[in-house]
């Protein structure tokens, strides 16, 4: 699945309970804030998830600058890992047609535990975690994902956010 403006989580933000949301949309997100492809700073805004005013304060914000990729399943349904491809190509379950990310870029799974971890594919340009390069799949560990998380996938960032964070943040960008 491609991105999806954050705006189209409006209405379900207000409408739904954190658990119905969450249901519906999934429990973890990747979020970009700025257009995909473009040089410069705009590339390197990430969330600040610990602010109580967040990026929704600042002048000339707007929703439609941010794009979600919903990583869409829930980690408690069935047993075991469940992994995401996540990359250029279409058959990926996340899509990001962005050039400098790989076309199966990167593995993110679901956790037994309810968490998320990520791994590197292979990459042409790295993955990274809060700037730490994350390990290639067969050359060390997955690297956990929190709410917050800043991920870098080629020369995109974006930021992790867990099913009960994203609709916060939801919620505090539309106020009812």
């Amino acid at each position: 699945m491609g991105g999806i403006a954050l705006s189209e989580y409006r209405q379900d933000g207000h409408a739904l309970s954190a658990q119905e949301f969450i249901l519906r949309h999934g429990s973890g997100f990747l979020v970009h804030h700025g257009a995909l492809g473009q040089s410069g700073a705009g590339l390197t805004q990430t969330l600040d998830t610990d602010s109580a005013k967040t990026v929704a304060d600042r002048p000339g914000f707007m929703s439609e600058r941010f794009v979600v990729y919903p990583l869409l399943g829930n980690p408690q349904e069935g047993s075991g890992s469940k992994l995401l491809m996540v990359g250029r190509m279409a058959t990926n379950e996340v899509v990001i047609d962005e050039a400098t990310v790989s076309q199966v870029h990167a593995l993110i799974r679901f956790e037994p535990s309810g968490g998320f971890s990520l791994q590197d594919a292979g990459s042409r340009n790295g993955t990274f975690v809060n700037g730490r390069q994350v390990p290639k799949q067969g050359d060390g560990q997955p690297v956990a994902l929190k709410a917050g998380s800043r991920v870098s996938l080629g020369g995109s960032n974006f930021t992790f956010l867990d099913g009960g964070t994203f609709y916060r943040f939801v919620n505090s960008l539309f106020r009812f």
